[in-house]
C-alpha cells in the first residue's frame, strides 16, 4: 500500500514537470535566451557556447533555445534562432507550429513584392491581300501567245507585250469582234491565222508576254495597228502613229 502511494505521488509531480515545462514553452519566446524581449546575435552565441559546452544556460534558457521542440539543444537550434534573426522564419517547427511562439510588441507586416502590370498588346488585324480575280482563260493564254510569237517571236520582251496589247485593244474596240480568237482570226489581219504558222508552239517569253498583257501590262496605249518599219500599209497611210517598238511601228 506505501509502495502504490509512492508510485503516485511520483507520477503527480512528473505530469505537474510536464505542464509547468509546458506552460513556459508557449509564453516565452523562442529564441530569446538572455530574456530581453528579442532574438538577436546575442542569443545565437550563448545557444553556440552551450552546444560546444563553454558556457550553460539555465532551464528556462534552454527551453527557449529549443527552437525546434525536440527536447533538447543542438546545432539545429542554433541555425533556427538564426533563421529568426534575420528574419528566415521556418514555416513549420517538430512540433507544426511556428518557431517564434510568442511575438515582441506587435507583428511586423511583411511587404508584398510589387507586381508590375504588364501593358496589354493589342495586336492590329492583318489585312489579308486580296489575290484579284482571274478574268482571262486558259484559251485566251493560248492564243495571244501563240500570235505573239508568230508576229513578235524575234522581237523584244517589250515588242512581244506590244503585239499583245494591240490584240487585247481590238477586243475591247466596237470596230472588231470581242473575243481574241475572233480578233486573230479576223479575215484579212494577221498573216499567220491564213498561214498556219499561228499554230507554231511559242516560247516561254511570248507565253509571259501573253499573261502580262492579259493582267493590264500595257507599253504601246490605245494601239490598233502595228507594221514591220518601212512597210507602206493602210494604218501608216491613215491612223495615227504611237510609237515604234523594235522592228514594229504601231498605230492608233
Amino acid at each position: 500500500m506505501k509502495k502504490n502511494l509512492i508510485r503516485c505521488a511520483a507520477l503527480i509531480l512528473a505530469l505537474a514537470s510536464i505542464f509547468t515545462f509546458t506552460a513556459f514553452a508557449a509564453d516565452s519566446v523562442k529564441g530569446d535566451i538572455d530574456n530581453d524581449n528579442k532574438v538577436t546575435n546575442t542569443d545565437i552565441l550563448l545557444v553556440a557556447g552551450f552546444c560546444v559546452g563553454a558556457s550553460n544556460l539555465t532551464d528556462d534558457q534552454q527551453a527557449a533555445a529549443d527552437v525546434d521542440l525536440d527536447g533538447a539543444v543542438s546545432n539545429t537550434d542554433i541555425i533556427g534562432i538564426a533563421r529568426i534573426v534575420v528574419g528566415l522564419e521556418a514555416e513549420e517547427s517538430a512540433a507544426g507550429s511556428s518557431l517564434i511562439v510568442k511575438a515582441v510588441g506587435k507583428t511586423e507586416k511583411t511587404e508584398e513584392p510589387e507586381v508590375i502590370e504588364t501593358p496589354e498588346v493589342k495586336e492590329e488585324p492583318v489585312e489579308e491581300t486580296k489575290v484579284p480575280a482571274k478574268n482571262y482563260t486558259d484559251e485566251d493564254v493560248y492564243w495571244l501567245s501563240h500570235i505573239i510569237y508568230a508576229e513578235a517571236g524575234g522581237e523584244s520582251y517589250k515588242g512581244q507585250i506590244a503585239v499583245g496589247n494591240v490584240v487585247l485593244n481590238r477586243v475591247k474596240s466596237s470596230k472588231f469582234p470581242n473575243t481574241i480568237y475572233g480578233v486573230i482570226f479576223q479575215k484579212s489581219q494577221f498573216t499567220p491565222a491564213s498561214s498556219g504558222s499561228i499554230y507554231r508552239t511559242p516560247s516561254q517569253s511570248c507565253i509571259n508576254a501573253a499573261i502580262a498583257a492579259l493582267e493590264g501590262e500595257n507599253v504601246v496605249g490605245g494601239a490598233l495597228y502595228f507594221n514591220t518599219v518601212g512597210l507602206n500599209s493602210w494604218a501608216a497611210r491613215n491612223a495615227t502613229f504611237v510609237t515604234r517598238i523594235g522592228n514594229h511601228n504601231f498605230y492608233k
